[in-house]
């Protein structure tokens, strides 16, 4: 039988040894579900194994991005890309620091 169990830490976690397929930083516990008291287990100690779920973008061309010089007055228009690397979709929005002119908004997503 299969058990799925969530982990939501609150501080970042770290796997020391991601080859050897275990992390020491985790321990499975078991309780009864009347009492809630803590079941001593005679067996050797479960291994378990996480996959991190999270949001990750890309701006290419990477940051640093340097559009040249431009005479004061002039206009100029280049490109880039945004896209998600991730596996979650999420919005972003481009806004021009002046003030003028409205949000532009997209959907990013797989």
């Amino acid at each position: 039988k299969t058990i799925t169990v969530k982990c939501t830490p609150l501080t970042e976690m770290e796997c020391p040894d991601s080859r050897r397929g275990r992390n020491d930083e985790l321990e499975l516990l078991v309780f009864e579900s009347h009492s809630k008291e803590l079941v001593k287990l005679d067996i050797p100690p479960i291994p378990i194994w996480f996959q991190a779920l999270y949001n990750s973008f890309s701006i290419m061309p990477p940051r640093g991005l340097n559009f040249g010089p431009v005479k004061i007055g002039d206009q100029g228009t280049r490109e880039f890309e945004i896209y998600n690397d991730g596996i979650f979709k999420f919005d972003w929005h481009l806004f021009d620091r002046s003030g003028a002119g409205e949000p532009q908004s997209a959907s990013v997503g797989k």
